[in-house]
């Protein structure tokens, strides 16, 4: 065998193994290959090893089959127009069976997910004032959903989750809402103050009524009991003086009533006591011992006329029983 012949068949031997390991492809779990032939779509590789045609079969593409994640950070602005940038996380995967459309209907899928988004930010946003944009962040989330479901199945494509993590905004509006929250807590604040300083005046208010009221009430039991007291001197000392008439008992009830002051204010620690002469209140005694001797007097002509009205009403003797007694 010539030297010719040996070359010749060294050389077939190189082709043959280079157009073998050309025509093996291997896949990666969680991944699928697209391949084609004469830049046509040929098949779609899923397991390893395979085989495609040597030198005009090509790979085209491998898919990820995992869920993918991309963060889309929007601009728009608010109801009350307050420029936002919304952070939204978008998590996606190639529909199993969908390889196909995934690779040839959509060229750039991160840009086509990011056009998506931004449309239905500000599509949604808008709608809502500044407030609302933070307390309502699923519904800009379920909004972005419904767009980019619709957008992205038709392709191969399948939403995952889609989330807002955060709303964004100008340093100086932040500073302004935070003064804003200050004031609002500020007000409550005050208003439970002047509340609880309302009901403090007014508890107290009625405890100084019913304090009064007892106040009163005691005054008024403690003169009764006075009164009482002196009508049952005259009394005592009417009975052991039968010939002294009321106005001398009367006089000599106060004299004691006087004595009996003294005697108690004497009893206190004070140093200095201001005493009236007892003849400064001659009117006053003379005006009680009057109202007492106009109750007695009182009191006595009504015992009479009690005593009438039963005599009255006690029955007369027949005229016959009388002539019966006469004869």
């Amino acid at each position: 065998m010539g030297i010719f012949t040996l070359i010749g068949l060294g050389v077939a031997a190189l082709v043959l193994l280079v157009l073998v390991f050309d025509a093996i492809v291997f896949t990666e779990e969680k991944t699928v290959t697209i391949i084609t032939l004469f830049g046509q779509y040929s098949d779609t590789f899923r397991t390893s090893p395979r085989f495609k045609m040597p030198i005009f079969g090509r790979v085209a593409k491998r898919l990820s089959m995992a869920i993918q994640t991309h963060d889309v950070k929007a601009e728009t602005i608010t109801k009350d127009k307050v420029t936002v940038h919304p952070h939204v996380t978008v998590q996606y995967f190639v529909m199993p069976g969908k390889e196909r459309e995934a690779y040839y209907n959509i060229d750039n899928p991160i840009a086509f997910i990011e056009a998506c988004v931004y449309d239905a930010v500000r599509s949604k946003v808008p709608e809502m004032d500044l407030d609302t944009c933070f307390h309502n962040k699923d519904d800009i989330a379920k909004a972005v959903t419904v767009e980019l479901t619709k957008a992205l199945e038709p392709n191969g494509f399948k939403v995952h989750n889609v989330l807002v993590k955060d709303v964004d905004f100008d340093a100086n509006v932040k500073r302004e809402m935070n003064n804003i929250n200050a004031a609002q807590r500020a007000q409550v604040a005050a208003q439970a103050l002047a509340e609880a300083e309302r009901t403090k005046k007014v508890t107290a208010a009625q405890a100084d009524a019913e304090a009064m009221k007892l106040h009163g009430k005691g005054l008024a039991d403690q003169r009764e009991a006075v009164f009482h007291g002196w009508e049952q001197s005259a009394k005592s000392l009417q009975a052991a003086l039968p010939g002294a008439d009321a106005t001398a008992v009367m006089n000599v009830v106060m004299q004691l009533n006087y004595m009996d002051t003294l005697k108690e204010l004497g009893r206190g620690n004070t140093k200095v006591i201001m005493l009236p002469p007892p003849n400064l209140g001659g009117e006053l005694q003379k005006q009680i011992t009057e109202g007492i001797l106009a109750g007695q007097e009182a009191s006595k002509s009504a015992q009479p006329a009690t005593a009438d009205a039963k005599s009255d009403a006690s029955p007369e003797p027949s005229s016959g029983n009388a002539g019966g007694a006469k004869s």
